[in-house]
């Protein structure tokens, strides 16, 4: 789009120089005929239509054959004729003396100023195109670096996480190590208890057993003693 309007845009350029030298070329011819209009040679030109020019409207013709291109004096001049015009009529004059000189420079020099403006049109439009465009890329940039800006925030966020999980994963796993050599431990000391307990159990089973042997051998003694006495007969239980 931006190549296309500046294509455009020298084609006016070059469309206006053609116009400018024609427009000189023209402005030459057109003031050589109004010299030999105002010196009364040309054949169509009246000693009645030369009486009614005075000096003063020759100066200013030739005026206008000068600077028919020339858009600032040309202007200041307009403005001259209609601000020294007592009414309609004299307003009017200057340009009905000599259409031949004025309206074709006036002409031109209306279509130059049409083809200034629409160049000028078109580059502002251009303008106003790659501003509006280079806002757009702007917006989307900002979009993009706000987008980016948060996954960083989230990826800073998701680092932090997984640093801290990690941390806590060793902890664990510290913990579990310190618990095993508890449990281990607390195992070997448990089987060593059981181990006393039992021994202690047998020691007090087998002394229980030695004691029942006794007092059964003691029993059968005495049986076997009141057995084999002699003597006969009642006697108390305490004597023997």
């Amino acid at each position: 789009l931006r190549t296309s309007v500046v294509d455009k845009n020298e084609d006016f350029k070059e469309s206006s120089n053609a116009l400018s030298s024609d427009l000189e070329e023209r402005n030459k011819q057109y003031g050589f005929d109004c010299v030999r209009t105002g010196n009364c040679t040309d054949e169509t030109a009246t000693c009645s239509q030369i009486s009614d020019y005075n000096v003063e409207d020759v100066n200013k013709q030739k005026f206008y054959d000068r600077n028919a291109v020339n858009g600032p004096e040309w202007t200041d001049l307009f403005v001259h004729e209609m601000t020294s015009a007592m009414n309609i009529d004299d307003a009017k004059a200057p340009f009905f003396r000599e259409p031949t000189c004025l309206l074709p420079s006036t002409i031109y020099m209306l279509i130059g100023f049409l083809l200034d403006m629409i160049i000028k049109q078109i580059e502002h439009a251009s303008l106003k195109e790659h501003l509006r465009s280079l806002l757009d890329n702007n917006q989307i940039l900002r979009r993009t670096v706000a987008i980016q800006h948060e996954r960083n925030i989230e990826q800073e966020g998701k680092e932090r996480e997984v640093q801290h999980l990690k941390l806590t994963l060793n902890q664990y796993i510290e913990q579990a190590r310190t618990l095993e050599v508890c449990f281990f431990s607390t195992s070997a000391s448990i089987k060593c208890q059981h181990t006393a307990f039992v021994m202690i159990f047998d020691s007090t089973f087998l002394f229980r057993m030695q004691l029942n042997n006794y007092t059964l051998r003691l029993h059968l003694q005495r049986a076997q003693a009141q057995q084999s006495s002699s003597i006969k007969g009642q006697f108390p239980p305490d004597i023997y």
